[in-house]
């Protein structure tokens, strides 16, 4: 029997021991700041037959204290703002849903994994809720459902059905999450793992990510649906991030999409990749980039290990910046292998080469290669460019093309590149790349080919670029004809290569004007010179 005691004045209590109180199945409790001292205990039971989990209804206005066994439901219902630090009640026995259903919920320093309920628990927060995360070091391994935009701030806007506001430490993170809806996530600081362990998963819905903190996305996390993940727009200095990590790949050509709103950034970590579609929606300050910052990259020159592989849509006026840079003073590369589509463009920069590859691309817009890092920009063959004239070189800027074989670039596509692009100001290179040819006998004519203004034509795979039309004669190798060029020979030089003496003179047969490579001083013109 339960001991009750009485006091002059004061309301009914219950002394030190109170019972449980059990919610069984199909039926529903509330409990109230009024009520819910009542019991210490609160057993909401698990669903059974035909009959629904128990409902434990908590419309509290502080962070509970008393203790939630079984497996049944408990939501939170008020619009309060409750509290979790190392001092509150650890809820380890609870192994039901405890869905957050308004208001806050905010983890401080020292909250366990367990506040919500036991490693069985099921943590939900639905559409007009949060759930705060404010805390340092939490290891999260419960599958956190989500669904909303979150609650209201005081100005009305939304908080996100999940928000980071401390950095989080542990590369562990938000191990698992499941969205039951459209979500809105907002990372305020710096930083949040997902999916370390591979199974969170977007069942069909958008992820929408806001906040200038960054999201470490791990291989496996996000795959397998048709959801999508879009990064809302920052601002200048605030801009909305998300890192692929090393080595894994963000997605498939079969889930929804990455969509990227201006003042939005993407880093590929190392030996990162994505193949899910891409769409590009900002004008402003939207870029893709590589990162070291984990561990180093595996190879320098490849198109094969960091790359986009989806679809990509430029939508109208878009404008998306690609950035390979250099690492530890060696040039990396970023590809896009899939289609690209749309009224957008892409400007490429960075120290390292950029890959464009694929031979249906179709979009409309301007691709602009700055050189003012002193990168490149590698046209893989003819037809990744639909409009020749929509190719915008400048400060620099250095297009290459493989020619190993008329197969990737005829001749006459090459004369016409030069010709029809937009060459601005000096120093411009268009750079034949001859790959790891042993024996270089194409015979290469451009009868009416003008070298850009100010620009020069390159030859050889990395660093030969002479200004004008020639003929190279190397009888090691055979020789490749350049055809009857106007103007000098200028080389920007390059170890890999002896340049032996030049003559400008009818040798050996060959007719006047041309300048030669003396052959006896061993000229190399490919990549595996001995």
């Amino acid at each position: 029997m339960k001991n009750l005691m009485f006091a002059v004045g004061m309301a009914l209590t219950l002394s030190a021991g109170a019972a449980t109180k059990t919610i069984a199945p199909g039926e529903s409790w509330t409990a109230t700041d009024a009520n819910v001292a009542d019991f210490d205990t609160y057993e909401v039971q698990a669903a059974s037959g035909d009959k629904a989990a128990g409902l434990l209804l908590l419309d509290l206005s502080a962070t509970p204290t008393v203790t939630l066994t079984g497996g049944g439901e408990v939501r939170k219902v008020s619009s309060a703002t409750w509290t979790y630090n190392d001092t509150t009640k650890a809820q380890a026995s609870f192994a039901g849903r405890f869905v957050i259903a308004s208001g806050i919920v905010q983890f401080d320093n020292g909250t366990t994994e367990s506040a919500l309920g036991g490693s069985s628990s099921t943590p939900v927060v639905t559409n007009g809720a949060t759930m705060v995360w404010n805390t340092s070091s939490l290891d999260y391994s419960r599958m956190l459902h989500l669904s909303g935009r979150g609650a209201k701030d005081g100005d009305g806007n939304d908080l996100g059905a999940f928000r980071l506001t401390k950095q989080n430490g542990s590369t562990s993170g938000m191990n698992k999450f499941s969205l039951d809806g459209d979500t809105l996530m907002v990372i305020t600081c710096n930083y949040l793992f997902w999916g370390n362990s591979g199974a969170s998963k977007l069942n069909g819905h958008k992820l929408e990510k806001a906040g200038p903190g960054i999201i470490y996305a791990y291989g496996g996390s996000l795959t397998g649906d048709e959801g999508s993940v879009e990064l809302q727009a920052g601002k200048s200095g605030s801009t909305t991030k998300l890192h692929i990590r090393e080595g894994y790949n963000f997605g498939t050509a079969s889930d929804g999409p990455l969509i990227l709103n201006d003042y939005t950034y993407v880093a590929l970590q190392n030996d990162a990749k994505s193949d899910r579609p891409l769409v590009v929606k900002g004008s402003q300050s939207v870029v893709i980039e590589l990162s070291n910052q984990y561990g180093s990259y595996s190879t320098a020159w490849t198109e094969s290990t960091r790359y986009f592989g989806g679809p990509i849509t430029l939508e109208d006026g878009a404008m998306l910046t690609a950035k390979a840079p250099n690492a530890n003073q060696t040039p990396r590369s970023l590809s896009f292998k899939g289609k690209i589509s749309g009224a957008g463009g892409i400007t490429a920069s960075g120290s390292g080469r950029v890959y464009v590859s694929n031979p249906e691309n179709d979009f409309t817009g301007t691709l602009t290669v700055d050189g003012t890092s002193g990168g490149e920009t590698y046209l893989a063959s003819a037809s990744v460019l639909p409009d020749y004239s929509h190719l915008t070189v400048k400060n620099a800027g250095r297009v290459t093309v493989p020619f190993s074989d008329d197969t990737a670039w005829p001749a006459s596509s090459v004369a016409a590149l030069a010709a029809q692009a937009d060459w601005q100001g000096s120093g411009n290179i268009l750079a034949l790349d001859f790959g790891e040819l042993t024996d270089c006998r194409r015979e290469l004519s451009f009868t009416d080919f003008t070298v850009p203004a100010g620009g020069a034509m390159g030859f050889g795979a990395e660093g030969v670029d002479p200004s004008a039309e020639l003929t190279v004669l190397a009888p090691a190798l055979g020789w490749c004809g350049f055809g009857a060029w106007s103007s000098t020979l200028r080389f920007a030089g390059d170890e890999r290569y002896e340049l032996g003496t030049l003559t400008a003179a009818a040798a050996g047969g060959h007719p006047a004007g041309e300048i030669l490579f003396d052959g006896a001083t061993d000229v190399w013109l490919t990549t595996n010179a001995p």
